[in-house]
């Protein structure tokens, strides 16, 4: 078990942090098929020195979360892309709960509204899980405490129902505060209203 649910696993090297090499691993995977031949090209379209862009994919350093999301806007991906070892995160995003035949903007509208419903609980899990009361911050402070935020919301994602299945039958979800469990109740019936809306729409 890794936190409140299970989490994939990856094996890496021990002098490295997991974070690092995962994100380093899935940068030089998505680089090139989006484009970047090389090294170069890519921190020339970052705006940064070729050498401390090279760095990042051996796994040397990581970036600023400021980078990061540069990265993510250059390469069109999102953080889950980059920080989870070659999971995708769409799940039901692929249209797995109907025909796809609804209006595109209503059912990319309720695709947005069940991603960000999710996001949000994922946020507050990890949060519950580091030993912290009260909301969560509206953004991580380091790459790994986003790392995590990544793999909760990819699992919630392709799967909200067996989420919600394993944090409520998690003893220690039972032994949270009545403030917090009042939370989670909140977010999850968010979560699963906008999964009901994101059908409905695919349906339509």
């Amino acid at each position: 078990m890794c936190g409140l649910i299970r989490c994939e696993r990856v094996e890496t090297s021990t002098t490295i942090p997991l974070t690092r090499a995962v994100f380093a691993r899935r940068l030089r995977e998505l680089r090139v098929p989006k484009g970047y031949r090389t090294a170069r090209s890519f921190a020339r379209a970052l705006g940064i020195d070729e050498n401390r862009y090279t760095r990042y994919e051996r796994a040397e350093v990581e970036p600023d979360l400021a980078l990061l999301l540069r990265i993510c806007e250059v390469l069109a991906v999102t953080p889950n892309d980059l920080l989870i070892e070659a999971m995708s995160a769409r799940g039901l995003a692929n249209g797995s709960l109907g025909d796809g035949t609804g209006a595109p903007g209503d059912v990319e509208n309720a695709k947005l509204n069940r991603r960000t419903a999710a996001w949000r609980l994922a946020q507050f899990v990890a949060h519950l899980e580091a030993g912290n009361a009260g909301d969560p911050p509206d953004a991580p402070g380091d790459l790994q405490t986003l790392q995590r935020w990544s793999q909760l919301h990819a699992t919630i994602d392709r799967d909200p129902f067996a989420f919600v299945a394993a944090i409520t039958s998690d003893a220690r979800f039972i032994r949270l505060d009545e403030t917090a469990q009042k939370k989670i109740a909140e977010l999850i019936g968010e979560l699963t209203a906008a999964v009901d809306a994101h059908a409905r729409a695919l349906r339509a």
